[in-house]
């Protein structure tokens, strides 16, 4: 209910209020934004918002099946072809010969890493298994030890990179001198 004035300054009298509601037939996206914020977007923009998001990432292979994969068929090609050289292949891919020679080395993983590499899920992030942490256990030729080491591995949790809010600085040791001994 609301007041309204009719002649002047003394005489009111009560107009009610209609239950207006207002309805759009749009359709909105809400996408999270930075600081928590909400954002209220057209579908095509909220799809393309978060596609450059993080937090809307789809679940994917991890990048270690791919490499692995590449690694299994260039080291099929040098086999198939005689005359074939590393460094002609590395040109020819596009790549620089030691990273090719990195690569071959995965291949040459025991067949039971192998294969748990290829069966690993579709994940949304970086994985345990990176193409970094597998070249050590690459390198080892016996394939016993490299499955040992491929067990560690995944028993060790990943480490948050060194930051000025997680890194703890040592205690200062007091400084002791012998003079004269």
């Amino acid at each position: 209910m609301k007041l309204i004035s009719s002649t002047g300054p003394t005489l009111f009298r009560v107009v009610p209020l209609l239950p207006w509601v207002y309805r759009d037939q749009a359709d909105f996206g809400r996408v999270n934004g930075a600081k928590g914020l909400a954002r209220m977007l057209s579908p095509e923009e909220a799809g393309l918002a978060r596609a450059q998001q993080r937090r809307y990432r789809r679940a994917q292979s991890p990048r270690i099946q791919d490499i692995l994969r590449q690694a299994i068929e260039f080291k099929g090609r040098l086999a198939a072809a005689p005359g074939l050289t590393r460094d002609a292949l590395a040109h020819e891919v596009g790549i620089d010969p030691s990273h090719l020679t990195r690569l071959l080395r995965l291949a040459d993983l025991a067949p039971e890493i192998q294969g748990h590499i290829l069966a690993l899920p579709p994940t949304a992030g970086r994985g345990l298994l990176t193409e970094r942490r597998l070249r050590a256990i690459a390198r080892i030729a016996d394939p016993g030890e490299q499955l040992h080491r491929f067990r560690q591995l995944l028993r060790t949790p990943l480490r948050a990179p060194a930051s000025p809010l997680n890194f703890v600085h040592p205690q200062p040791q007091p400084c002791v001198a012998r003079i004269g001994a």
